[in-house]
This record gives structure tokens, C-alpha cells and sequence, in this order.
């Protein structure tokens, strides 16, 4: 059966927030101590250092916005701000080592979960779920390198 990109967009606006609120209900009762937006500001600085201006455009916030965040981060010991040696004007939030520590505690509790949630699916069901992420996945990073614009006509 096909189905029209119209009923594909419908569903994954319905699938995916619900996916994502009961993976946020589970951070929350793990006792991680550690809201589900952090995880994925750490996620980000675990690739590298950013800078507070990035960090905000990648979150779609004001600068003001962000550098409160990451204060909340830094009294948590989880980043640090320091000066780029390339432009003194550039500050940038870099990971600390307990902030790695974790961010990996807190994505292995969500990959258990998530494990734990996909554990009842056939082969045949996970194939095809496989398949469908994989797409998923080209639609929007091809997106984000500006190979495949999403939303443009």
C-alpha cells in the first residue's frame, strides 16, 4: 500500500511528539537529574566545542537565552566557558568531563529504554522500522547540509 506524503506527514506529527514525550516521562523518573533539553545540548558539546552564538542559533533561542542555560549547566559541572584563542569576542561552552560522564549515563538509560520499548517487535517490524528511520534520517540531515531542503518548492 502506498501512501501519500500528505498521510506520512500527519503521522510522523502525530508519532513523533508522542515518542519524544514518553522518552522525556522516562528521563524524568530515572532519577538522572537531568532534563531531556540538556541531554541534548550535551549530545552537541560532545562533538565539540560551540560557541554560545551557535548554540543558540542550533536551538532556535536568543543568546541571552542560551548563556542562562549554560550557567545552569556550569553550576552543575557540566561545562565550562572559555575565550576562542582565534577571537578573544568568541566565548565557547565545552563539555567537562563529569558533563561527558553524564550525558553518557543519560543516553544509555534512553537507548535501555527505547531498547526495551522496540524488544517485542518481530524481525519483519524492526526491518521495516529500520528502513523507515534510515529514511527519515536522509530526509533531514541531507536537510541540514543543504542537500535536501525540507519545506523549500
Amino acid at each position: 500500500m502506498t501512501h501519500d506524503s500528505h498521510t506520512l506527514a500527519e503521522l510522523f506529527l502525530r508519532v513523533v511528539p508522542q515518542a519524544t514525550r514518553a522518552i522525556a516521562a522516562d528521563i524524568r523518573r530515572s532519577g538522572l537529574d537531568i532534563e531531556p533539553f540538556y541531554i541534548h545540548l550535551l549530545r552537541i558539546l560532545s562533538r565539540g566545542d560551540r560557541s554560545l552564538g551557535d548554540l543558540a542559533e542550533s536551538f532556535s533561542v536568543s543568546a541571552p537565552t542560551m548563556s542562562k542555560t549554560v550557567s545552569t549547566l556550569e553550576g552543575r559541572g557540566w561545562v565550562q566557558r572559555r575565550r576562542s584563542e582565534v577571537d578573544g569576542r568568541v566565548v565557547l561552552v565545552e563539555l567537562t568531563d563529569e558533563g561527558l560522564a553524564m550525558f553518557r549515563r543519560a543516553e544509555d538509560y534512553i537507548l535501555a529504554q527505547v531498547d526495551e520499548a522496540l524488544a517485542s517487535l518481530d524481525d519483519d517490524e524492526r526491518d521495516r522500522l529500520y528502513a523507515g528511520l534510515e529514511v527519515l534520517r536522509d530526509v533531514y540531515i541531507g536537510a541540514a547540509a543543504g542537500q535536501s531542503p525540507v519545506g523549500a518548492r
